[in-house]
């Protein structure tokens, strides 16, 4: 789960809060040798992927997804004041789902780079999250928590449909796309719970469904060449002509682009009304500044088919 690119916005007070919290609960395994190591190790990998120096710099950079923004913009929405202590605690639940998705996708992309004990991270990450929601939904954490199961059951059936897919070498369908986000919807629902909104759990879902549609179309397409080499089918990919071996960007950009480019404002265009249709204008206005953001994906694909990085 990727994202491109957005407009810098300052970091929500709650954020380096979060992130201190997160710090401690790495700080808290050093009693245990074995499992400290593989926390520390897991960490580093994390942030050298990104060539982040630590984990605020990391959340908080323009190609990180998207949760910050739009954590930030629902609790305007909510009208939740910034120092409300809630939101450290949502931040710190979303962080560590985050952080357990991605170990979750290690030890699927990765199944031979990390030893079995891997697995029993996974389990301490998801149970950390647990927690953190359980602080910030309070009064309404039953509700919070049905909702929960059922979003995290729809994204455990795709995962395990897009690998089982992956393995015979057809990408995931295009309706599919967007519930590869539906984590994100999770982490929306706990502050929607904390501000006593659960009749907006429905709509986030949709939201985040759409809005991850029109964001993994763009990171596929951005992706492409190292999606090839890693021998990962996804739509961009497939696709690409056969002879496009060594020029998976340049190719794509004859090919298929500005098509899949389309579908991507499409689905964010519907993210967008379906934000605003709720009364959530600023998380609409996130989402906005993401399909702005679509216009300038060929010229950055060029720019990385040519070596010169992106600007």
């Amino acid at each position: 789960m990727n994202a491109m690119t957005g407009s810098a916005a300052a970091t929500p007070t709650w954020l380096p809060l979060a992130c201190a919290r997160l710090e401690a609960v790495r700080r808290s395994h050093a009693a245990e040798p074995a499992f400290a190591v593989l926390v520390e190790r897991a960490w580093s990998a994390l942030l050298a992927r990104h060539a982040a120096p630590d984990l605020l710099s990391f959340v908080s950079a323009d190609a990180a997804t998207p949760f910050v923004p739009l954590l930030e913009a629902l609790r305007k929405d909510l009208g939740l004041r910034e120092d409300d202590p809630r939101l450290v605690d949502v931040a710190e639940g979303t962080l560590l789902a985050y952080l357990e998705v991605r170990a979750q996708d290690d030890l699927v992309d990765e199944p031979d780079a990390w030893e079995r004990a891997f697995v029993y991270l996974v389990g301490e990450l998801s149970s950390a999250s647990v927690a953190a929601f359980a602080r910030a939904a309070g009064a309404r954490a039953g509700h919070f928590f049905a909702f929960r199961a059922d979003v995290l059951r729809a994204f455990a059936h795709v995962a395990v449909r897009e690998v089982a897919q992956q393995a015979t070498g057809v990408p995931l369908e295009r309706e599919r796309l967007g519930d590869k986000f539906l984590p994100l919807a999770v982490c929306l629902g706990a502050l929607a719970a904390a501000a006593d909104r659960v009749d907006l759990f429905p709509g986030l879902v949709r939201i985040v469904s759409a809005a991850g549609t029109g964001l993994q179309l763009v990171n596929d397409v951005l992706n492409v060449a190292e999606d090839q080499r890693a021998g990962r089918t996804t739509l961009a990919v497939a696709s690409l002509p056969k002879a496009a071996a060594d020029g998976a960007r340049l190719a794509l950009l004859a090919g298929d682009c500005n098509a899949t480019l389309d579908e991507a404002r499409r689905a964010l265009a519907s993210a967008e009304g379906l934000a605003a249709r709720r009364g959530l204008r600023a998380v609409a206005a996130v989402i906005a500044r993401r399909l702005a953001f679509v216009d300038s994906v060929p010229a950055r694909l060029l720019a990385l088919h040519l070596g010169g990085g992106i600007s």
